[in-house]
């Protein structure tokens, strides 16, 4: 069944309104109409089956018809930090570690971050990529989108981080001694953790010893150099398969597009 998501929906009134981009895409696209049902998710972790009452450019007028348990939640937290990437890479990161299941991302900027945003330009980006968030939540049925964060420096980040309860870790391509695997394996809890990926430059090694002092482990991937983007989404990954949210009890739907 297809889903929408809405801005709130009024578990106390029996219809909700679908306006703007979900509207349309629903009337233009999909060509759906009266009688047709759909699945609307407010954000929040709230989903609701309804069914089309009315299509047309007041919206789509539909009639809640019941209220459904989402998705559950990872048994972890997984919290990414992703330095700015240069083009779309960014935006891949958020749309395949929110399909993965990741929990929040906080962008940030290092050394050697080639992207710079000024003031006026981050609120359009972070209304892109909260959308892109959306689109995905769709697409994966997640209960609700991950949540995005204001970028911030690293030192502000590594900081903020140091006080949190949490596993912490750093990919970082020249660590020799520990890799991912052999981390996992001495972890015995994971009920939060934070992973830190770096910009296409990498860490210089004054950002690896900061990260160091604030409780972070650096670790890498193996032998292979990795991109960025490429890093971010297998990390996420094999920490979601760690955490068992790739198995049966944690369904993961293929699509095919």
């Amino acid at each position: 069944m297809r889903r929408f998501f809405v801005e709130a929906i009024d578990p106390e009134a029996d219809h909700v309104i679908v306006k703007g981009k979900e509207a349309r895409h629903i009337i233009s696209v999909l060509r759906m109409g009266r009688g047709d049902r759909l699945r609307l998710m407010d954000g929040e972790g709230h989903h609701y089956i309804a069914v089309i009452l009315e299509a047309g450019h007041g919206g789509v007028k539909a009639r809640i018809e019941t209220k459904i348990a989402p998705p559950p939640p990872p048994p972890t937290k997984t919290i990414l930090c992703q330095a700015l990437l240069k083009g779309d890479h960014f935006e891949y990161v958020i749309q395949k570690t929110s399909e993965l299941g990741a929990s929040i991302i906080i962008p940030f900027f290092s050394e050697r971050t080639v992207v710079r945003i000024n003031e006026k330009a981050l609120e359009s980006k972070m209304r892109r990529w909260a959308e892109i968030a959306k689109e995905s939540a769709k697409q994966s049925g997640r209960e609700s989108p991950l949540r995005l964060e204001s970028p911030v420096d690293f030192k502000t980040m590594i900081s903020r981080l140091a006080q949190s309860p949490c596993v912490r870790l750093m990919l970082w391509e020249d660590e020799g001694r520990c890799d991912i695997r052999g981390f996992l394996k001495e972890i015995e809890s994971m009920r939060v953790i934070t992973a830190v990926v770096g910009p296409e430059g990498g860490f210089s090694e004054k950002e690896v010893q900061s990260a160091r002092e604030a409780g972070f482990s650096s670790v890498s991937l193996g032998e292979r150099i990795l991109r960025a983007d490429t890093a971010a989404v297998a990390l996420t990954a094999i920490l979601q398969y760690e955490m068992g949210c790739l198995s049966r009890s944690m369904p993961l739907t293929v699509r095919h597009h």
